[in-house]
């Protein structure tokens, strides 16, 4: 049912959208009970696959080294599997020092209530594996915290094989590139829905990582300790055969196609 609305409402659009993009939404799943290094997978509306994975920076230094943050280092900072959940609102990431509440199980930065590392910055981040090389073109937040601010890297190497025993900045050197930070509060919104559109950089890739903001990744010095939302879904563009064909999206018609989860998730809570 769900699905079918987001088709009428994509045909009425026909301002926001233009040909091509594709649209994974996240708030349809149930994740009760999952274990670290879960993966959930969604179709989007022309039906090809994304899976979706949960990681943080929690593992113990060993090589992985400390990595400065603006208000708080990463001391145990290597890249560690988390539990993927699906809440109202969107996906959220459970790392290994969380507990299920507000806001750990979100996707964040903000380490609340971790009795056993209190002065450690865990950074939580979404793996996109995606069944063909896509741009990401925008991303929905179904939840937000005081503060929402995001980093989003894409994958630009060779055959991706895993993270490894790294920590976020390490990735920069071995094919991953950042694609762009975006502000908490730069968003269009709907009641707890914001939508953001990201930079067009011209890659390409299988793999995008979406997540809390990343110090490691930005180099902004914003604050890196107080960002937490849920991730409602995303939107993209295959890559064309012809690079020069009509399947671009621009950046309004993106922060539009937001307007879509912002229905979807009226008409949930209905």
């Amino acid at each position: 049912m769900v699905k079918k609305i987001l088709l009428v409402l994509m045909a009425v659009s026909s301002t926001t959208v233009l040909a091509g993009e594709q649209v994974w939404d996240f708030d349809s799943v149930n994740t009760s009970h999952v274990d670290y290094g879960n993966e959930l997978t969604f179709q989007s509306n022309g039906n090809f696959s994304v899976t979706a994975s949960a990681w943080s920076s929690t593992g113990p230094t060993d090589s992985c080294g400390t990595v400065n943050g603006n208000q708080q280092d990463d001391i145990w900072s290597c890249i560690q599997s988390a539990k993927l959940k699906s809440y109202g609102g969107g996906l959220g990431v459970l790392n290994r020092y969380e507990d299920d509440d507000q806001p750990n199980h979100a996707i964040d930065n903000s380490n609340h209530n971790n009795s056993i590392k209190p002065h450690d910055l865990d950074v939580d981040m979404v793996l996109l594996t995606f069944e063909h090389e896509v741009k990401l073109t925008g991303f929905g937040t179904g939840w937000n915290w005081s503060d929402s601010d995001a980093s989003i890297a894409a994958y630009d190497g060779d055959d991706f094989t895993g993270f490894g025993h790294s920590n976020w900045e390490q990735l920069l050197s071995n094919g991953w590139k950042v694609i762009d930070n975006k502000s908490g509060g730069d968003y269009t919104s709907n009641g707890d829905l914001r939508a953001f559109g990201i930079e067009d950089d011209g890659i390409y890739s299988k793999n995008w990582l979406v997540g809390a903001y990343n110090e490691a990744f930005g180099g902004l010095h914003w604050t890196d300790t107080n960002d937490a939302f849920k991730l409602s879904g995303v939107t993209a563009v295959k890559r064309p055969d012809d690079e020069t064909s009509n399947s671009e999206v621009s950046a309004p018609a993106t922060l539009g196609m937001f307007a879509l989860f912002g229905l979807l998730l009226a008409y949930r809570r209905k």
